[in-house]
């Protein structure tokens, strides 16, 4: 039974059915709800004014003339993106500095809805410009340089940071079986020599490591005119290190660098620096100084 004077609409079409309340009946309402879809979808396909653009991006409006419609610029973009603005504006680089939003945002929907565009459309020319995936680095074009990396990536690196990568390949190491990631695992991070390595001696750092090891060819050890102190030395060569310091001459108060000039294993004569420092008759005699003196890091005298 239906339940009269209750829930009456005042309106619509059941206005003439005053004693009848809809509630009652479970199946009604899915069928109005129906109906009005029915409705509304009809309504909605109709075809109705065209929406484009003039070819200069400008959006045209379904109920104005194109004469009447609006061209977007950088300020409009903000009023609605605020977040991808604060963020260009602060991590953006060059996008920030040389582009505007619509730059490479051309147009804006409904005019088009293809607004994201391909990275490829300016970054052309480079070796780095080629590799797939984009956006597996560079996952916010607003922050381009702001890297999301794993730690098994190589060459996306090398491609940009190709002397380290050509001297990783030259120069086999360790380092060269390891993927760029695995110690730059945040983009420009370079990690202390220690984090892996155990220091030749208790005061190393990474700058002192730095001095004769360069980190994408580590073998080649070479120091220039930079003076090395013995204790770096001494942690590998520490037999001759504790024999130079026993030693007593003024051999012991030098760097290492200082005889072993420029580049690793470099064996200087005594000549080099002392000259002929005895007569003739004595050095025909003894033409080779090791005969009295013994090593230079353990001197006889």
């Amino acid at each position: 039974m239906l339940d009269k004077g209750k829930d009456i609409p005042r309106g619509g079409i059941l206005r003439k059915f005053p004693s009848f309340r809809y509630s009652s009946i479970p199946i009604f309402r899915p069928v109005v709800l129906f109906f009005i879809l029915c409705l509304w979808g009809a309504w909605a396909g109709t075809p109705g004014p065209a929406l484009g653009d003039t070819g200069d991006g400008a959006i045209i409006s379904p109920t104005l003339p194109a004469k009447a419609r609006a061209d977007l610029s950088p300020p409009d973009c903000v009023k609605c993106h605020r977040l991808e603005s604060w963020v260009l504006a602060t991590k953006g680089g060059k996008h920030n500095e040389r582009l505007t939003c619509i730059d490479c945002h051309e147009r804006h929907p409904p005019a088009t809805w293809d607004v994201i565009p391909e990275c490829g459309m300016c970054h052309i020319g480079e070796p780095h410009f080629t590799i797939q995936g984009c956006l597996t680095c560079h996952a916010d074009p607003h922050a381009p340089l702001e890297l999301v990396i794993d730690r098994h990536t190589t060459e996306p690196c090398v491609s940009c940071h190709a002397t380290p990568g050509s001297q990783l390949r030259e120069f086999k190491s360790f380092h060269s079986a390891i993927a760029c990631t695995f110690c730059h695992y945040s983009h420009g991070f370079v990690p202390e020599c220690t984090d892996c390595h155990k220091p030749h001696d208790k005061t190393a750092t990474g700058e002192s490591c730095a001095l004769c090891h360069q980190a994408h060819m580590p073998l080649v050890v070479g120091y220039g005119e930079e003076e090395v102190v013995a204790a770096a030395c001494g942690g590998c060569h520490s037999p001759v290190a504790t024999l130079l310091e026993a030693s007593g001459t003024r051999h012991a108060d030098l760097a290492c660098t200082f005889c072993h000039q420029g580049k690793h294993k470099t064996i200087p004569a005594c000549g080099d620096c002392h000259d002929t420092p005895h007569p003739p008759a004595m050095m025909a005699r003894f033409p080779e100084c090791r005969q009295c003196h013994n090593i230079a890091h353990d001197l006889h005298l």
